[in-house]
């Protein structure tokens, strides 16, 4: 027979659990994060991998100055043989909470390309979106910024 204590020990956890907030949507972006801001139609992103496969790119993207649609170019910038990727449930540019909002342009092994369609008021002012690129021998982990809408 389970104890009145390890019950409300069980409960409680789960609450707790239950109470977490999940990424993406509902938690702004770090404070002092470094930040570009993207005011016009088109916002050029470098995202640039030495060779030891540590993906560099701004933490944040703050596109809300910008007009109701732009277009954000991510540009790898790597060694030879590095890419974006195109696995399916790994794409090279991923937006975390599946938004509509968001439209990309045909695969590109070095340059993404995606439509942004500002919502007014934003539905979500935050997505995290992750990064994935592969090189030769295997994937590079994945790097997880935001767009701040």
């Amino acid at each position: 027979m389970i104890s009145r204590a390890m019950l409300l020990m069980v409960l409680l956890s789960a609450g707790i659990a239950g109470c977490q907030t999940p990424p993406g949507r509902w938690l702004p972006p770090p404070a002092n994060a470094p930040t570009q801001v993207c005011e016009g139609a088109i916002c050029n992103v470098d995202v640039v991998v030495p060779s030891g496969c540590v993906i560099n790119v701004t933490d944040v993207l703050d596109t809300r100055r910008g007009p109701s649609v732009q277009t954000i170019n991510w540009n790898l910038k790597a060694p030879t043989g590095y890419k974006f990727s195109d696995a399916p449930l790994n794409w090279g540019i991923v937006i975390k909470e599946g938004s509509d909002q968001f439209r990309a342009d045909p695969y590109h092994a070095t340059k993404i390309t995606v439509h942004f369609t500002h919502k007014v008021p934003p539905t979500y002012p935050h997505h995290a979106y992750g990064i994935n690129i592969v090189r030769p021998d295997g994937p590079c982990p994945t790097k997880d910024p935001w767009v701040w809408e």
